[in-house]
């Protein structure tokens, strides 16, 4: 039988036997006290570690490499010989020094015997000289009583007057070798001199380190030409290193000695704890940076030039903590659900002031306390009074 259409509302309404349709369960939650934890506040920045101990390596002396006796990386102690330098010439110029010497010293024992033996020929000559005037004292006296002729006299004059002129004969050639005694000693002095400046350099044939350390990159091979100027490698000292880091200048009230700095990889782990121990007085005019340096421990795995993540902490404080995934935002303000007490219970929509955000977690300044039960997860899903189904209960601070 065909019905007027305007019926067939009614119909449908007698057909399902006017019941009311099933009501939604509560929406499932996930809830958890809030409860107390420290946040950190702080800044990172790129870093280098740097050793405080580093040296540049180079030739005291112009030559051409005949050996390198190390390899980059290779861990070093003061005075191991690194590279050798041909030395063929200076061991030349050495043994023609050395040979110099010995000329010198012995014209020197020559000199100094011709004057022995003139001491002793001038000793001769002064008793020779005593006897001929003692003579002539004796003939005067003789000569005087007319004893002995006038010819016998001058001859006696004579005697003395040579024995005196010999005599300082014998005393200008004794000045005169003292002179030249030393001028030969000058140069002797001189020429040993020259020996051990010589023999001196050549120690500097062999590049020696300076200081413990490892090698850094070698340059140079065997056979090149090097001057003092050549860099033939560096030595990285391990034993003292610091980190440095250069820390943008809206930061300088905040920087200070003895904060507190996290080194960590690129992968974010924590390798090292450190504290500052110098901030520059004065800001980059380049950069617009303030350097700050914080000590190395010797055991430390950093190396030297290694670039890093510092984190330098600000501040630390404790207090209620939520997770982001408890927070929903609204115009901008932040809200967290409370859980009130209830059959089923209810949720409360309660404004928040938040502070400092660190792993994925919120300090919170206003609005909740601890032990508050807060919705944790599923907060897309409520509004304010809402009733939900708790599922499981987490603790927010995690950590």
């Amino acid at each position: 039988m065909n019905h007027p259409p305007r019926l067939l509302p009614l119909l449908v309404l007698c057909a399902c036997g006017g019941r009311t349709p099933p009501t939604l369960p509560p929406p499932p939650a996930e809830v958890g006290a809030v409860v107390e934890a420290e946040m950190v506040t702080g800044s990172v920045f790129i870093a280098t570690i740097r050793s405080r101990d580093s040296a540049e390596i180079r030739p005291q002396v112009t030559g051409r490499i005949i050996t390198i006796q190390v390899r980059s990386g290779q861990q070093v102690q003061r005075g191991t010989v690194l590279m050798r330098i041909d030395q063929s010439r200076q061991r030349a110029a050495v043994d023609v020094a050395e040979a110099a010497s010995a000329r010198a010293s012995a014209d020197l024992d020559r000199a100094r015997a011709d004057l022995s033996a003139l001491r002793a020929s001038r000793k001769a000559q002064a008793t020779e000289v005593d006897y001929q005037s003692k003579q002539l004292d004796r003939i005067r006296r003789l000569f005087a009583a007319d004893n002995v002729s006038r010819d016998e006299f001058d001859r006696a004059s004579a005697n003395l007057e040579s024995a005196q002129a010999r005599l300082a004969a014998i005393d200008a050639q004794i000045r005169a070798q003292s002179a030249t005694i030393q001028g030969l000693r000058s140069s002797v002095r001189q020429s040993a001199s020259q020996v051990q400046e010589g023999e001196a350099e050549l120690q500097y044939y062999n590049v020696e380190a300076g200081i413990d350390g490892k090698v850094g990159d070698i340059p140079v091979r065997v056979g090149d030409l090097v001057t003092p100027s050549t860099l033939l490698t560096t030595v990285e000292g391990a034993r003292t290193r610091e980190l440095l880091v250069q820390v943008p200048v809206e930061h300088a009230p905040q920087l200070a000695t003895d904060l507190q700095v996290e080194v960590r990889d690129g992968r974010n782990r924590l390798l090292e704890t450190l504290r500052l121990d110098f901030v520059a007085p004065a800001v980059d005019a380049v950069t617009q940076t303030i350097l700050a340096k914080a000590p190395i421990s010797p055991g430390s795995p950093l190396t030297p030039g290694q670039f890093v993540r510092a984190r330098i902490i600000w501040d630390r404080t404790r207090g209620p903590v939520v997770p982001t995934s408890a927070v929903l935002r609204v115009n901008i303000q932040p809200y967290v659900f409370k859980v009130q007490q209830g059959q089923p219970p209810t949720v409360k929509q309660v404004p928040v002031k938040l502070g400092s955000l660190q792993d994925e977690r919120y300090l919170v300044e206003r609005g909740a306390e601890i032990g508050d039960v807060i919705v944790v997860r599923g907060i897309q899903r409520l509004r304010d009074g809402a009733r939900i189904t708790v599922t499981s209960s987490v603790a927010t601070g995690g950590r």
